[in-house]
């Protein structure tokens, strides 16, 4: 497919998954090139499986979303970005620790993790058991 292909039944142009495709294939060394940026390939993996979270509803975004799903139980693990303040990974660490829920603090910052999720949000609450366990898993392998 080209970059000139439309969808027969709506028109639109049908691009932006061949952009995702071709970019993932362009590695040098343990670098890719995920939708033009640079990246290691650890990130690349949890922004998928975020991707993936998100399309199965199983996400929170923000810090106050995240506050309250970490106080009613419902979020299993907490993602932070790289670049949040310490008062908010002190907060959020601190609202954790009283429910026993892990937290994850990520080396991908807050404009990488809105381009994989499609919301801007530096902390990411995982509702879900399954998908807390893969994102434990990738951190595991990556340390």
């Amino acid at each position: 497919m080209y970059a000139g292909a439309r969808n027969v039944l709506t028109g639109r142009a049908r691009c932006g998954g061949l952009k995702r495709r071709l970019s993932a294939r362009y590695r040098m060394k343990s670098m890719i090139y995920w939708d033009g940026c640079a990246m290691e390939e650890h990130a690349v993996k949890v922004i998928n499986l975020l991707t993936i979270c998100r399309k199965a509803g199983k996400l929170t975004f923000g810090f106050d979303a995240s506050k309250e799903a970490i106080l009613s139980e419902k979020a299993r693990l907490i993602i932070l970005a790289s670049d949040i303040s310490q008062k908010t990974e002190k907060e959020i660490r601190f609202f954790a620790a009283k429910t026993n829920i892990t937290v994850l603090r990520t080396d991908i910052n807050i404009g990488e993790l809105s381009a994989g999720t499609g919301k801007k949000a530096g902390v990411i609450a995982v509702c879900d058991e399954g998908f807390a366990q893969g994102f434990n898993k990738l951190h595991q392998l990556h340390c």
